[in-house]
C-alpha cells in the first residue's frame, strides 16, 4: 500500500474531526440548531474525504 501525503492525511482528520462533530451534535441534550449543525459537519466531512479521494488519485478536475 503506497504511502499518503501530508495534504491527504491532514484532510482525513479534518473530516474525521467534522464527522465526529456532528455526531456529537446529534447525540446531545442541547437541541437549538441540532439539525443545521449536523448537516454542515457532515457535508464539511463529505467534502474534506473527496478531496482527499480526489488528492491521492492525482486526478485533474
Amino acid at each position: 500500500m503506497p504511502r499518503e501525503s501530508y495534504n491527504v492525511r491532514v484532510l482525513r482528520a479534518k473530516a474525521l474531526s467534522s464527522f465526529r462533530r456532528g455526531v456529537a451534535a446529534f447525540n446531545g441534550v442541547e437541541s437549538d440548531g441540532r439539525v443545521t449543525v449536523i448537516l454542515l459537519s457532515f457535508q464539511h466531512a463529505f467534502e474534506m474525504l473527496l478531496k482527499a479521494i480526489l488528492g491521492s488519485s492525482q486526478s485533474r478536475v
